[in-house]
């Protein structure tokens, strides 16, 4: 019975407004070649920083370490002057908006969740006729 609620809440999360917006703006992206190369040099970028932090510290790796950063934030920028990618990160950050809610809820009706500010069940069933738990 669990599981089966947890399909169905997988499908409804599927359905949402919030992922659906997330799943056009991930495809806008993709469709973007120009924009999906300049993340793909973003990660690569990222990658080489760390594997310089783990190579050590001469001072050559530090003046590397120093070009790709100001690369990185080069790229950034460029990124976030960008729509779709603004839109990405947008949708991204509501669909985990989201979560965070669904997870709460899902914390506090089970009795994990003893944040004051939290709403919903506080897993004390005194005179409560809400989730049933």
């Amino acid at each position: 019975m669990v599981i089966d609620k947890a399909r169905e809440l997988g499908i409804a999360l599927s359905e949402s407004p919030e992922f659906q917006r997330m799943l056009r703006a991930r495809a806008a992206i993709e469709e973007n070649e120009t924009l999906a190369n300049t993340i793909a040099l973003l990660q690569e970028k990222q990658d080489l920083i760390a594997d310089r932090l783990s190579e050590g510290e001469d001072s050559d790796c530090r003046i590397d370490l120093a070009t790709l950063s100001n690369e990185i934030d080069d790229i950034q920028r460029d990124l976030m002057e960008s729509e779709p990618f603004v839109e990405m990160l947008d949708a991204q950050h509501e669909f985990e908006n989201l979560m965070q809610r669904v997870n709460r809820e899902i914390a506090v009706c089970i009795g994990a969740d003893f944040n004051e500010n939290s709403t919903g069940c506080s897993g004390n069933c005194g005179g409560c006729g809400g989730c049933k738990h």
